[in-house]
């Protein structure tokens, strides 16, 4: 059967969605939509179950519900709604950006193929899946081995995977021998670069950290390193933009470590609003436990700030150790507040470092480069749909 001259695709994806759809998901699902006709199911930010058409079909699952029950529900409602697309929109491409969810969509390629329905499904990473759901709280400890083994079956059923980083590519490969894509998370490089260009010479000693506020992402080590800067340097402060379920305990830490007034906590932003305080900090710190690739590393290069991130996952390719910033072990808040003072007392070299970093990023992302890898996955997905299921593992380039 042959498909459509414009491919429709499933888009099974954990974020929250509000509408109007923000600015840089408007970006994406327009780069999206010159490829593929798009439904997604995601999280809505409220209590409502809701159906939305904006740049493609918008099916949300309340983000509010109980955490086990918003799970079981947002993974039966991949299966119910997959079925859907496929028998009655003929959809036969389907992307799960974690392989955990990415099990449901297993099940529905097998029951299709029990109907002699054929799609291609693609799981996607962008991390340590296998311990990230047990390092933010997510899950019981005991239900470690059962996470890894519905990940490890959906990822076998897969066609194709795609991997945001070099790293996470190669615990795909530990996993699997289907061809394997790697390309970044789609970052509004335009924002950055736009506000960037007013990028004054600033003399502030603002130190930034954007992004879910979790246990995850090292919040309350840069807090306790700041603890420290702020004692040799008085003019120090730190600006925390964000939310999630943590906040109200890294409060609590500021408050116990006796630098809650020098700490700002500013909530969640619009990404114009973000470029704006980007443009305005003195260096960006990003000290998570876990990271796939970072998209916010990207936003603070092209915005031409030196950058200090955990050595972990993906951050190692995009930061260069002593270039870009600097890298350090997560959850050591020793060595992150020396590295911090480094920069806040040697100015010119943390905007040698913001201009080289500046550089790297406008090289080697953009929207375009994001597009293009985009319409690369769906035409080896549409090629492997045209092969025999029996020849699906040798269909490819290994590394995409």
């Amino acid at each position: 059967m042959k498909v459509s001259s414009v491919p429709k695709i499933f888009i099974v994806d954990i974020h929250r969605y509000s509408f109007p759809l923000d600015e840089t998901t408007r970006k994406k699902y327009s780069l999206f939509g010159k490829v593929t006709e798009n439904y997604t199911l995601g999280f809505s930010k409220d209590w409502g179950l809701k159906r939305k058409n904006e740049f493609g079909q918008f099916y949300l699952v309340p983000h509010h519900l109980p955490r086990l029950l918003r799970q079981t529900l947002f993974m039966v409602s991949i299966v119910i709604i997959g079925l859907y697309l496929a028998l009655i929109r003929d959809v036969k491409i389907m992307l799960s950006t974690t392989p955990i969810e990415g099990f449901s969509l297993a099940l529905v390629k097998l029951f299709l193929r029990f109907l002699g329905r054929k799609i291609v499904i693609i799981i996607q990473a962008q991390g340590d899946w296998e311990e990230v759901p047990f390092l933010v709280g997510s899950f019981p400890r005991y239900g470690k081995q059962f996470l890894i083994s519905i990940s490890d079956f959906a990822i076998k059923e897969a066609d194709l995977v795609r991997a945001v980083s070099r790293s996470t590519r190669q615990m795909l490969e530990a996993r699997t021998d289907k061809p394997c894509i790697v390309y970044h998370t789609f970052t509004d490089v335009e924002a950055f670069k736009n506000s960037a260009a007013s990028t004054p010479a600033n003399e502030s000693k603002q130190v930034l950290y954007a992004g879910a506020l979790t246990y995850l992402k090292g919040v309350h080590v840069l807090l306790e390193a700041m603890k420290g800067v702020m004692f040799l340097e008085k003019d120090a402060e730190l600006i925390i933009a964000g939310e999630g379920e943590y906040r109200q305990k890294l409060e609590e830490i500021a408050a116990q470590l006796r630098i809650k007034e020098k700490v700002k906590f500013v909530g969640w932003l619009s990404q114009s609003r973000l470029s704006e305080l980007i443009r305005q900090c003195f260096v960006f710190v990003l000290p998570s436990f876990s990271e796939g690739l970072g998209r916010v590393i990207i936003e603070a290069l092209i915005s031409g700030k030196p950058v200090i991130a955990s050595n972990i996952g993906g951050l190692p390719e995009i930061i260069r150790d002593g270039e870009y910033g600097f890298l350090v072990q997560p959850d050591d808040p020793q060595e992150l507040s020396q590295k911090i003072l480094y920069l806040l007392r040697n100015p010119d070299q943390a905007r040698k470092m913001g201009r080289e970093g500046k550089e790297f990023a406008e090289q080697n992302f953009s929207n375009e480069n994001y597009a293009k890898h985009y319409q690369k996955m769906i035409d080896l997905s549409l090629e492997l749909l045209n092969k025999r299921s029996d020849s699906y593992r040798k269909t490819g380039e290994k590394n995409l």
